[in-house]
C-alpha cells in the first residue's frame, strides 16, 4: 500500500463525519476515482446512440424497421447486463470492498467496449455490449457507496449532484469528438476503440484510492454477529417467497401499464397466428407472469448460498444468450433473466434488503429507479438521437428528388415510406452528403442532451436538500411529463427550436440521477447500503429493458414514427408523481448504520 494511501485512511479515521474537519486529500482522491469511473462510464453510454445506425448499416441492416428492432434488442440486453452487473458488483462490494471490485467493474466495461470494434454481426455487437455493461452496472453503485460513506454528510447533496453528473460529462465529451469527427459507417469502429481507455484509471485506483472506513467497520460488526462456529444465519424460505410474489406483482403491474399506453397512443398490433394471438392475449400474457414468478421462485431454492448465486448467474446467462442466437426466441431470454434474478434473491445480503425491515424500502426505491430509466433509455437519451438521424435524413435527402420523386415523397404517410422514396431515387454520393449532414445533427443533438443532463444532476440534489425529497421528485416527474409530450407530440423537424426543447428535456429527465445518489444511498444501512442501492437502480434498469423492446414494436407499428412511440413511453412519469408519496422523507437525517 502506498503512503498516499495510508495517509489518506488515516486522515478518514480522524474525521467525525459529522463535524467541521477540512476535507482531506483522501476526499479527494475518493471523489476524483468516482468522478472519474462514473463519467468514463458515461463515455461508453453515449457512445451506442451515436453509432448505433451507421454501425447497423454496414453490418448489412438496411431499413428502419429492422435498425429499431435490433437497436432495442442491444439496448434491452445493455440494462440487463447493467441490472445484472449492478447487483453483482454491488454484492461483491459490500464482500470485497469498495476499491477492488470498482476496479473489476472498470476493467470490464473498458475491455468490452473496445471488442465491440470487432463486431461482424449484430448479435456480436449486441454480446460484447451486454458484456460491457456488466462493469457499468456495477460502477454506479459501487461510486456512490464510497463517496457517501467517506465523505462528512453535511456535503451529501452536492456529491450526489456530481456523481449524477459525471456520466453526463462522459455524454458532453463523446458528443464533442462526434462532432469534430462524425460518426459514420465507415468511421464508428475508432470510435468504439477509444472507449478501451479507463482500462489506465483502474490501474491508478487500485493504488491510490483508500477504501471506506465504514464498510470495514461493518464487516467487523457483521464478524462479531456471525454465529460461534463461524457460519452465516440461517437460510429464511420467507424472504424467498416474498422474492418471488414480488417478481409476480411487479410484472402484473407492468402489463397493466403497458396495455393503459397501447391504449392511449391507439396503437393496434397487427393479426397474426392463433400461437401469436394468444401470446399477446391477457390469458397469454398473465400465463407468461406465472411461469416468470415460477422461475424466479425456482432460482431462488437453488441458491442457498453465495457461491451457488454465481455459478447459476453464470449459466443462465450463457442459457439466455445460446437460447437468443440459436433459436432465435426473445422467450427464453426474459425467462432466463427471471431465474436469475430469483437465484439473486438467495445472496445474504440480498435477502436482507426483502427482510420485512427493509422490503418497503427495497420495492419503492426500484420503482423510483425504474421511472427514470425507462423514460431516458426507452425514449430520451436511448432514441432521440436515432430519431434525429431519421428526421434530418428526411429533411436533407428532399432536396436531391427531381420533382415526379418529390411528389411520391409528398404523398408519403410516415418517415418510413418517405425514406423508401430516397433509397430508390438518391445516388451513393448524394446519401454520402445526407449521412455527413445528419451525423453533425445528431452530434449537436447528444450535446444539447448532455449539457442540460449536467445542469440538471447539479440541481436537482440541491433543491432535494432545500425543499425535501419528496417535492423534488414530484415536480422532475411533472416536468419531464409536461417538456416531453411537448417534444414528441408538437415538433416535427429539425431546427434550433428543436434543439432548445431538447435541451430543456435533457435537463429535467436527467435530473433524476442527481436525485437518486442523494436519495437511495439514505434508504440502506451500510452493510447492505451498496447491495440495496445498487439492485433498486440496476432493476429499474431491467424495466427500462422491456420498455426499451416495447419501443421497438410501437416503432414499428408506428410506421417508423418515433415520436408517436416515445410520447406514449414517457406516460410513465405519473407513476411516479404517485408512489413517491408513500416513501419516507429523508431530508436532515444521517446515513443509516
Amino acid at each position: 500500500m502506498s503512503d498516499s494511501k495510508q495517509r489518506a485512511i488515516g486522515e478518514q479515521l480522524a474525521l467525525d463525519p459529522g463535524s467541521g474537519q477540512a476535507i482531506t486529500r483522501g476526499h479527494w482522491l475518493v471523489l476524483g476515482a468516482a468522478f472519474l469511473g462514473w463519467m468514463f462510464d458515461g463515455v461508453e453510454i453515449g457512445l451506442f446512440p451515436l453509432v448505433v445506425r451507421p454501425a447497423f448499416q454496414s453490418l448489412g441492416l438496411t431499413n428502419d424497421a429492422q435498425i429499431a428492432a435490433w437497436n432495442s434488442v442491444v439496448v434491452a440486453a445493455f440494462l440487463l447486463g447493467a441490472a445484472a452487473g449492478g447487483i453483482v458488483f454491488g454484492w461483491l462490494g459490500d464482500k470485497m470492498g469498495r476499491v477492488r471490485t470498482m476496479v473489476i467493474a472498470i476493467l470490464m466495461y473498458s475491455v468490452f467496449t473496445g471488442a465491440c470494434a470487432f463486431a461482424q454481426q449484430p448479435w456480436q455487437l449486441g454480446m460484447f455490449r451486454f458484456l460491457a455493461s456488466l462493469g457499468m452496472g456495477g460502477e454506479w453503485a459501487l461510486a456512490v457507496a464510497l463517496v457517501m460513506e467517506y465523505w462528512p454528510e453535511r456535503h451529501r447533496p452536492k456529491l450526489a449532484g456530481a456523481i449524477g453528473a459525471a456520466a453526463n460529462f462522459g455524454f458532453l465529451f463523446i458528443a464533442v469528438v462526434a462532432l469534430v469527427k462524425p460518426v459514420t459507417q465507415d468511421s464508428w469502429r475508432w470510435m468504439m476503440l477509444v472507449g478501451a481507455v479507463p482500462a489506465l484509471l483502474a490501474l491508478a485506483i487500485s493504488f491510490f484510492v483508500p477504501e471506506s472506513e465504514r464498510w470495514k467497520e461493518s464487516v467487523r460488526a457483521a464478524k462479531s454477529k456471525a454465529k460461534p462456529d463461524g457460519s452465516s444465519p440461517g437460510f429464511d424460505w420467507t424472504d424467498l417467497s416474498t422474492g418471488a410474489a414480488f417478481v409476480i406483482a411487479f410484472a402484473t403491474g407492468f402489463v397493466v401499464l403497458f396495455a393503459l399506453l397501447m391504449w392511449f397512443s391507439g396503437a393496434v398490433f397487427p393479426a397474426g397466428g392463433a400461437a401469436e394471438g394468444w401470446g399477446r392475449s391477457i390469458a397469454g400474457r398473465l400465463s407468461a407472469v406465472l411461469v416468470i414468478g415460477a422461475l424466479a421462485w425456482a432460482g431462488s431454492l437453488l441458491a442457498r448460498r453465495p457461491a451457488w448465486f454465481l455459478a447459476i448467474a453464470a449459466l443462465g446467462i450463457v442459457h439466455a444468450f445460446a437460447a437468443w442466437i440459436c433459436r432465435g426466441e426473445k422467450t427464453w431470454l426474459v425467462f432466463s433473466a427471471a431465474f436469475v434474478v430469483g437465484a439473486m434473491g438467495a445472496a445474504g445480503s440480498v435477502r436482507e434488503i426483502f427482510s420485512p425491515g427493509l422490503r418497503k424500502r427495497t420495492l419503492l426505491g426500484i420503482v423510483f429507479s425504474s421511472v427514470p430509466l425507462i423514460g431516458t433509455w426507452a425514449a430520451v437519451s436511448g432514441w432521440i438521437p436515432v430519431w434525429v438521424d431519421q428526421m434530418t435524413q428526411v429533411e436533407a435527402g428532399k432536396q436531391f428528388l427531381n420533382p415526379p420523386a418529390i411528389a411520391k415523397f409528398d404523398q408519403a404517410q410516415d418517415p418510413q415510406s418517405k425514406l423508401s422514396v430516397l433509397k430508390v431515387s438518391l445516388t451513393d454520393d448524394q446519401w454520402k452528403t445526407v449521412r455527413q449532414s445528419t451525423a453533425r445533427s445528431k452530434a449537436w443533438v447528444q450535446m444539447m442532451l448532455a449539457i442540460g443532463a449536467i445542469l440538471g444532476c447539479f440541481v436537482a440534489p440541491v433543491l432535494g436538500g432545500i425543499w425535501g425529497r419528496r417535492p423534488v421528485y414530484t415536480l422532475l416527474c411533472l416536468t419531464s411529463l409536461g417538456s416531453c409530450a411537448y417534444l414528441f407530440r408538437c415538433l416535427d423537424t429539425y431546427n434550433l427550436w428543436f434543439v432548445i426543447v431538447v435541451g430543456v428535456v435533457g435537463t429535467v429527465t436527467a435530473a433524476f440521477y442527481g436525485w437518486l445518489p442523494l436519495y437511495l444511498p439514505e434508504l440502506f444501512p451500510t452493510r447492505v447500503r451498496a447491495t440495496g442501492q445498487g439492485l433498486c437502480f440496476n432493476f429499474g434498469r431491467i424495466m427500462a429493458a422491456v420498455g426499451t423492446v416495447y419501443m421497438g414494436y410501437l416503432v414499428a407499428l408506428f410506421g417508423g414514427d418515433y415520436g408517436r412511440a416515445m410520447a406514449a413511453i414517457t406516460l410513465v412519469y405519473v407513476l411516479g408523481m404517485v408512489l413517491i408519496w408513500l416513501a419516507p422523507e429523508t431530508k436532515g437525517k444521517p446515513l443509516p448504520e
